[in-house]
């Protein structure tokens, strides 16, 4: 009986915290603007395309003598944006990628 209970008072423990637990951030904001382009017709919604090219990794870009962020740091941060941005109704992936890493 006390192996019920405790079940029981775990699951309500679950349920109860499950949607308000701590949020842990992974990556970082990113301080680069997102591009607008206008293709076609007026008004305010938007569709925000995320180009996702090569190798898909967390490891950052090495280039000479600075680091940029990695792909998946960069789609996050769109995401984050487009999330904020009230005039974004639809996200499209445009992925051209051999695979990547596990992440």
């Amino acid at each position: 009986m006390r192996r019920h209970y405790f079940l029981a008072a775990l699951i309500v423990l679950i349920m109860t915290t499950a949607c308000g637990g701590p949020r842990i951030k992974l990556f970082g904001e990113s301080t680069e603007p997102l591009n607008e382009y206008t293709l076609e017709g007026r008004g305010g919604d938007r569709v925000l395309l995320v180009p996702l090219y090569g190798l898909i990794s967390d490891t950052p870009k090495e280039k000479f003598l600075t680091e940029s962020q990695s792909i998946v740091e960069k789609v996050v941060s769109q995401l984050n944006k487009a999330e904020k941005d009230d005039h974004v109704k639809a996200v499209l992936l445009e992925v051209n990628s051999p695979g990547g890493t596990i992440t």
